[in-house]
């Protein structure tokens, strides 16, 4: 199962790498390579991501198959400021909504946003997580 984590400027990434070790310790106790984990963006440019981290993909997320992308969240004081913050990060809403439909997305804390940008938009039925509870996006016309 190859899956991407989703680096985007001001995002917390202690959870992307928290799951990644999971992920990486799955693979050594089993002895398989049951997971490829790769760090995705919009750019291979370095990131500035939360707690002055910075990081750099080494995959576009528009040119990687992936069976799953997680999306980690960002700092945030208000639901008020979520507009703002969204308007931020156009490229990358437009490349999750594009996404192929066998693509699951996974998210936790305020990259839910995206998430539901991609249920609210998504015009097929793409498997979709929130909080490890699997759902399904139904067909919508409007937002």
């Amino acid at each position: 199962m190859k899956i991407g984590l989703l680096l985007y400027e001001h995002c917390m990434p202690a959870g992307l790498m928290a799951f990644n070790d999971l992920l990486q310790a799955s693979n050594r106790l089993s002895g398989k390579k049951l997971f490829e984990t790769c760090l995705v963006g919009t750019s291979m440019k370095p990131v500035q991501c939360a707690n002055q981290m910075v990081l750099t993909a080494n995959s576009l997320l528009e040119e990687t198959l992936l069976d799953v992308l997680l999306v980690p969240g960002m700092w945030t004081e208000s639901p008020s400021q979520l507009p703002t913050l969204l308007a931020q990060h156009a490229k990358l809403i437009e490349q999750i909504r594009q996404l192929p439909e066998k693509t699951r997305v996974w998210s936790y804390c305020t990259g839910v946003c995206f998430f539901w940008l991609k249920v609210v938009v998504f015009a097929g039925n793409a498997p979709l997580s929130l909080g490890g509870w699997p759902m399904r996006s139904k067909k919508t016309t409007q937002m």
